[in-house]
C-alpha cells in the first residue's frame, strides 16, 4: 500500500512539473516579441530547450526508482517467520512458516552457532521428498533431521538449538550440494531455537545403542574415535544418502518411460519402484522380464551409494504397478522374487 501511495504522488509531481515548465516555455514564447523567436530557427531552439527541461526532469524522476529495482533483484536473502514447529513420524522436525521470497525459492537451514560442524551446512528438506523446500505464496514447510542439527548421535529431552531459517533464490545445483551463500552470514536473521521432544531424544540414542550394540569390547574404541572423524563419516553418510534419493528421482527420465515413479518410502523402509503400465503388456515371460529389470535397477542403485546409514533399508526393493500393487521384492535371504510366488 506504501509503494502504491509513493508511486502515486511520484507520478503527480512528475506531471506538475511538466506542466510548469510548458507554462514557462509558453510564457516566454508570448513574452519574446524579436525576430529571434520569430524566426524559425529561433522557435527550434526554445523547443529544444523545453524539450531538454522535460526529459531532465523525467529522467531524475525515474532514476531513483531504476536503481531501487536493482537493489531489490538484488536481494538473495529474504529472512523467515516461523509460525509453527511440529515433529513427524520419523522425528524430524516439521518447521512452518511465511517470507517475502519469491515463490519457488528455497527454504535453507542451518545449525546458527559457528561451533557447531554443520555450521554452514543445509539440513532443511522438503517434507515430502528429499529435495529443497520451496515457497510458495509466501508459505512453505521444511524437515529437518535433530541428528544433523544436533551433529550428535545422542540427544537429551528439552535440549535447544538454535538455528538460521531463510529462503533463498541464490542456491543453484542439487539439494546434495548443501553449501549456503557466502552473503548470509551478513543477514541479521534471528535465530530459532529447536527443542528436542522426548521421543526426538529416544531416537537418537535408540540409533545409537544399535549401531553400537554388535559388540560390547568395540565400546572402549569407539569411545576413543575422534569428533573430526566420526563427523567426516556422518557427512559421507549424508552425502551417501542423499545421493541415493536423488538417483531413485532421476529413474523414470533416466529409463525413458520405463519406470513411472521411484522413492524410498521411510515408513515401510523399502525403495519403491512403480513400473509404467505399458510395459506389464505382453506375454507373462516378458512382463516378468520387464519387472526383473525394474528390481534390478533399484538394486544397483543401492549398491552404487552403499554404504548408508542402517536406518536406510535401500537392498529391499519393491515393484509394483500404477495401482499400487506388489508385483516383486527382494526375498528375506535376497535376491529377487515374485510376489504371490
Amino acid at each position: 500500500m506504501n509503494d502504491l501511495l509513493a508511486t502515486l504522488l511520484g507520478i503527480g509531481v512528475s506531471v506538475a512539473q511538466v506542466l510548469f515548465w510548458i507554462w514557462v516555455v509558453t510564457a516566454m514564447m508570448k513574452h519574446f516579441n524579436s525576430k529571434t523567436f520569430k524566426h524559425p530557427w529561433g522557435k527550434y531552439l526554445l523547443y529544444s530547450v523545453a524539450v531538454c527541461v522535460v526529459l531532465g526532469i523525467f529522467y531524475s524522476i525515474t532514476m531513483p526508482k531504476s536503481a531501487s529495482k536493482s537493489t531489490k533483484a538484488a536481494t538473495t536473502i529474504y529472512p523467515t517467520k516461523i509460525t509453527k514447529i511440529s515433529e513427524a513420524k520419523d522425528h524430524y522436525w516439521v518447521i512452518e512458516g511465511t517470507t517475502k521470497a519469491p515463490d519457488k525459492a528455497k527454504v535453507l537451514v542451518t545449525a546458527e552457532k559457528k561451533s557447531n560442524f554443520n555450521y554452514g551446512d543445509n539440513e532443511g528438506q522438503s517434507v515430502s521428498e528429499a529435495s529443497f523446500a520451496r515457497v510458495h505464496n509466501g508459505k512453505f514447510k521444511v524437515k529437518a533431521d535433530p541428528m544433523d542439527i544436533e551433529n550428535a548421535d545422542t540427544g537429551k529431552t528439552g535440549q535447544t538449538t538454535p538455528v538460521a531459517i531463510f529462503a533463498t533464490t541464490k542456491v543453484k545445483g542439487d539439494w546434495s550440494d548443501s553449501n549456503l551463500p557466502k552473503d548470509w552470514k551478513k543477514q541479521k536473521l534471528t535465530p530459532v531455537k529447536l527443542k528436542m521432544s522426548q521421543s526426538q531424544a529416544k531416537y537418537m540414542n535408540d540409533d545409537d545403542d544399535d549401531s553400537s550394540s554388535s559388540s560390547n569390547d568395540s565400546s572402549d574404541s569407539s569411545s576413543s574415535e575422534s569428533s573430526a572423524v566420526e563427523s567426516a563419516r556422518k557427512q559421507n553418510d549424508k552425502s551417501n544418502t542423499q545421493k541415493y534419493y536423488e538417483a531413485l528421482q532421476k529413474l523414470p527420465e533416466e529409463s525413458h518411460g520405463a519406470i513411472d515413479k521411484a522413492y524410498y518410502d521411510k515408513n515401510s523402509e523399502q525403495a519403491i519402484i512403480v513400473i509404467d503400465d505399458a510395459n506389464l503388456m505382453g506375454t507373462d515371460a516378458q512382463l516378468k522380464h520387464n519387472v526383473r529389470e525394474c528390481w534390478s535397477i533399484g538394486q544397483g542403485i543401492y549398491e552404487k551409494y552403499s554404504p548408508l546409514p542402517d536406518k536406510i533399508n535401500g537392498d529391499f526393493v519393491v515393484v509394483k504397478d500404477s495401482a499400487g500393487n506388489e508385483l516383486a521384492h527382494t526375498g528375506m535371504l535376497g535376491g529377487f522374487k515374485y510376489s504371490g510366488e
